[in-house]
């Protein structure tokens, strides 16, 4: 499978709620598979309204900067409709001739969620771990070097999750039949498609690492289209 194992994925995060997508950051960040997190804010979300200049005095740690940012940046629908007017404002005087689409994609860069998964022979269950890289496609080269623990990039291992300032339910993705399934069969009340970006090189990984995690929150995965 190596002609496919390097072509970026992503896989749809399918949650009820904006809400979730601060409850999945939490839970990733408590994951013994997570080897570590990156957060940034861009314009105009960094340091974007008052109330977030004022949670940031008493934010300590990185996980309460970003829940001072997504709670009064991102949950707040006021505040985020306000920013979101903003970012387009400021991203079509950059660039002038960018359509809706363009907007929209690169509002997904404005909160940024990275974070890096331990190899497999490093988490808990490696046997379990292994056995999910070799389920889903994957690169011949990197599962080898996997199996024998040897190194493995730290990009193959890195994924970054997109929360879109310009819609944060990601509506458009209601038309693919895998996220309209799983919408039904959860009952959700306000689905929300949360985007994974990561490298094709082993989406087992990703899927042993997140999977239970979606599933504890109520929702499920689904792969979409670039």
């Amino acid at each position: 499978m190596s002609d496919v194992g390097r072509i970026p994925l992503l896989l749809g995060v399918v949650l009820d709620g904006v809400h979730s997508y601060a409850r999945l950051v939490d839970a990733l960040s408590r994951s013994p598979l997570v080897a570590g997190m990156e957060y940034t804010y861009g314009p105009p979300l960094y340091k974007g309204t008052p109330q977030i200049v004022e949670a940031l005095k008493t934010a300590n740690t990185a996980l309460e900067k970003f829940d001072a940012y997504f709670r009064h940046g991102i949950l707040n629908r006021e505040a985020r409709e306000e920013l979101a007017r903003l970012f387009r404002r400021q991203y079509l005087a950059r660039f002038p001739r960018s359509e809706g689409q363009d907007v929209y994609l690169a509002s997904g860069n404005v909160l940024g969620i990275s974070f890096e998964l331990l190899p497999p022979l490093r988490c808990p269950r490696p046997d379990a771990a292994l056995r999910a890289c070799r389920t889903f496609s994957h690169d011949d080269s990197v599962l080898a070097a996997a199996e024998r623990g040897d190194q493995i990039d730290r990009a193959l291992r890195a994924g970054q999750l997109k929360i879109f300032l310009e819609g944060v339910q990601n509506t458009r993705r209601m038309e693919i039949p895998a996220v309209a399934k799983l919408v039904e069969q959860k009952r959700m009340k306000e689905p929300c498609t949360f985007e994974l970006a990561i490298n094709g090189a082993l989406p087992g990984l990703f899927v042993h690492a997140i999977e239970p995690i979606v599933t504890s929150l109520g929702g499920g995965l689904a792969l979409l289209p670039g």
